[in-house]
């Protein structure tokens, strides 16, 4: 059986290191609910939606707006292949 079964799924995400406190990201939460892990991969854009990274000594604000969706799309595909599920 896998991650995204019949059963209902829910996922929380939350961002770190781009503001400053960590932001909780809906937008991506709505957009992966229940879809098989390929599908959500591909979803990982939505994960900047409302976000307006900081620049500072370590990153741009530009860098940390191309890595937050790479970053959700490995946890979305680590999630799921670690509860059983195929990604």
């Amino acid at each position: 059986m896998s991650w995204f079964s019949t059963k209902k799924t829910e996922m929380s995400t939350a961002h770190t290191g781009v503001a400053d406190r960590p932001v909780r990201c809906t937008a991506y939460e709505e957009a992966v609910g229940g879809r098989p892990p390929d599908e959500a991969a591909a979803a990982s854009g939505t994960a900047v939606e409302g976000l307006e990274p900081v620049s500072d000594t370590f990153a741009t604000a530009g860098y940390r707006r191309r890595i937050v969706p790479v970053l959700a799309s490995r946890a979305v595909v680590d999630a799921c292949t670690g509860a059983g599920g195929t990604a």
